[in-house]
């Protein structure tokens, strides 16, 4: 079994498919090898101490370098994050001490620029929430417009009422005025939250998109991209081709590699749907 993520450099070589490298000086190469691992990357780390401070050579297969390229991207953006909160953190003055009790204190050109600046970005945030809340506070007033029609709806029940609420629903929208009525207020409310929460859920990014990675990175698949889906059991397996097969166990040690069991066998007659795939995986009770 070849061996995957960390590894030496004389095992990467010796998979001969490629080696690449690049450099690291970062002392805190832990965070990377994360990263890396998250990616799925085989790599090997390799310190070279001709140089002070240390630095650190990154070797990785030549078919990983879009992943390894993205691992990087995300290794970097987090450092600069980082660093820029702990500049953040010091001109904020966090660790300034407390003034005594009738101490008169000056307060120094940069230290009241720097008050100035703290103050502004506080009014550009505010102003910056209201602007991007604005279309769901506006959506909330015209709403109220439709609890003042549920309100003026008459009916006995249901159906009658939500028949009514239509014929009355154009006299409340003859004013854009929003109803003030605490029903109506209740209403729009309930409108404004639930565009909100659509807003973020659309937002929310729930699928597998492959992040940092260009279009045009596509390849084909090798056998080792397979091999996690399995099983090392031949008779627990769903007979693909001749050298693909997938797992029947619905629940795999690792869940990411479950995948649907169903196969669709598309064929002419006489193309042999039944002799080289029906009839092969009759003994393994993939059928």
């Amino acid at each position: 079994m070849k061996p995957q993520g960390k590894q030496t450099v004389k095992q990467l070589i010796g998979q001969n498919q490629g080696v690449s490298n690049i450099e690291i000086t970062d002392p805190s190469i832990k965070e990377f090898e994360k990263i890396a691992r998250k990616y799925g990357v085989d790599y090997a780390v390799k310190k070279d101490r001709s140089s002070s401070p240390p630095k650190y050579l990154i070797f990785f297969k030549g078919r990983d370098a879009d992943a390894l390229t993205a691992a990087f991207t995300e290794y970097t953006g987090k450092k600069v994050r980082k660093a820029q909160k702990i500049r953040a953190s010091v001109r904020a003055g966090k660790a300034e001490p407390v003034q005594r009790t009738g101490e008169t204190r000056r307060c120094g050109p940069e230290q009241a620029e720097g008050a100035g600046t703290m103050k502004m970005k506080k009014q550009l945030d505010i102003k910056k929430l209201l602007l991007l809340n604005m279309p769901y506070i506006l959506m909330g007033l015209f709403s109220t417009n439709f609890g003042e029609a549920w309100r003026m709806a008459v009916g006995a029940d249901a159906s009658a009422k939500m028949l009514s609420f239509f014929s009355t629903l154009p006299v409340a929208l003859a004013s854009w005025w929003p109803s003030l009525h605490p029903l109506d207020l209740l209403v729009g409310l309930c409108c404004c939250g639930g565009l909100r929460l659509a807003v973020y859920l659309k937002s929310k990014n729930a699928k597998k998109y492959r992040h940092g990675m260009e279009y045009g990175s596509a390849r084909w698949g090798t056998h080792e991209d397979i091999t996690p889906y399995i099983d090392p059991v031949f008779q627990n397996n769903v007979i693909l081709t001749k050298t693909e097969s997938l797992t029947m166990n619905s629940r795999p040690k690792d869940p990411k590699t479950a995948r649907n069991k169903n196969v669709l066998v598309i064929g002419g007659s006489g193309s042999g749907k039944t002799r080289f795939w029906l009839k092969p995986s009759a003994p393994v009770r993939a059928v």
